[in-house]
């Protein structure tokens, strides 16, 4: 009777010599707590750069201002708002990695994430 190897022996972790990469990412993943501050720290970092780049495009330009500079700072402004989202995504992605050991701050952070965007997206109709 022969021993089944998986096709993927490195993966499964029944070759004795696991190529480094593989054999030591389990000691480099993020602990939950520490994903968990993360997120908080996420959460306020992604609405202070959301809320700049939405609130910079607000008002209109001064009338001496070229259309290059306009441009320019509707850039700025835009890559600011999708690095605020971006953070925000990967805040919601880190409480619920870090969820099944630190429940609190993962929650805090989920909570952080949505309540905001809920009371915007409730005023916005009224």
């Amino acid at each position: 009777m022969t021993r089944r190897l998986s096709p993927l022996p490195f993966i499964a972790g029944r070759h004795k010599r696991a190529a480094p990469f593989i054999a030591d990412a389990r000691e480099h993943l993020m602990k939950s707590s520490q994903a968990a501050n993360v997120a908080l720290i996420l959460v306020a970092f992604g609405w202070l750069l959301s809320a700049y780049g939405f609130l910079s495009q607000m008002g209109d330009p001064a009338p001496w201002t070229s259309p290059a500079e306009m441009d320019a700072h509707r850039r700025v402004s835009l890559a600011f708002l999708f690095g605020g989202i971006l953070a925000l995504f990967s805040a919601l992605w880190l409480s619920g990695y870090a969820f099944s050991l630190a429940h609190k701050r993962a929650t805090l952070a989920l909570l952080g994430c949505v309540i905001p965007f809920m009371v915007i997206f409730a005023f916005s109709f009224f």
